[in-house]
């Protein structure tokens, strides 16, 4: 399983959008989640949401530093450890592994990483664990490797930068474009990299 977050547009922003034509094709394609919202307004809360079903009451109002939103709460990859399987962060510009503060400019986005806020998530962990990618979408760095390779964990947790999720420069049209863009260079290359068994097949 594989987890993409893009930022800031609504539904109706994005389905039937002249400035995400590779998005309208995945919804053609592969169908839409309509019953689907977000947990409140703030990054970081809702990616801690998607991550743990909750969040800690500092996170609404946005995650600077790690401490003020860091939680004890259960989470995927708590309990993907338990059960043995394997998990993995790749992030987009993060300068070193389990960066806790955000990168400058449109870079990297501290509550785009849940991983970092839980506390049952040891440090060496975190290290091993939470890595720095140039980007997702260019054939190179720890995600692209373990594509090659099929190693990739049970759970691969990718956030792209801010230039990459619809939170970088220009007007909202170009931010669309922007993550369109993104999303059209990170997923056609899978099909002919992933083992496809059984009736299992890639919608695209």
């Amino acid at each position: 399983v594989v987890v993409v977050m893009l930022e800031n547009q609504s539904y109706r922003d994005v389905i039937g959008s002249p400035y995400a034509p590779f998005q309208n094709r995945l919804a053609r394609q592969c169908g839409v989640a309509t019953a689907m919202f977000a947990a409140t307004h703030y990054s970081a809360a809702d990616y801690l949401a998607v991550s743990a079903g909750q969040y800690p009451p500092a996170s609404t109002s946005g995650c600077n530093t790690v401490g003020p939103c860091a939680t004890t709460a259960d989470n995927l990859y708590h309990q993907l450890g338990r059960g043995g399987l394997t998990w993995r962060g790749y992030l987009e510009r993060m300068r070193s592994p389990c960066q806790g503060h955000s990168g400058g400019g449109y870079g990297y986005k501290l509550g785009h990483n849940p991983i970092v806020f839980y506390t049952d998530i040891g440090r060496h962990a975190c290290d091993a664990d939470d890595l720095p990618v140039p980007s997702l979408a260019v054939r190179a760095g720890a995600f692209w490797l373990a594509l090659e390779n099929q190693t990739l964990p049970s759970l691969s947790w990718g956030s792209p930068d801010r230039a990459d999720d619809s939170e970088g420069p220009g007007t909202g049209a170009a931010q669309e474009l922007a993550a369109d863009k993104w999303l059209r260079a990170f997923l056609p290359s899978w099909p002919r990299r992933l083992p496809i068994a059984g009736a299992a097949r890639l919608c695209w």
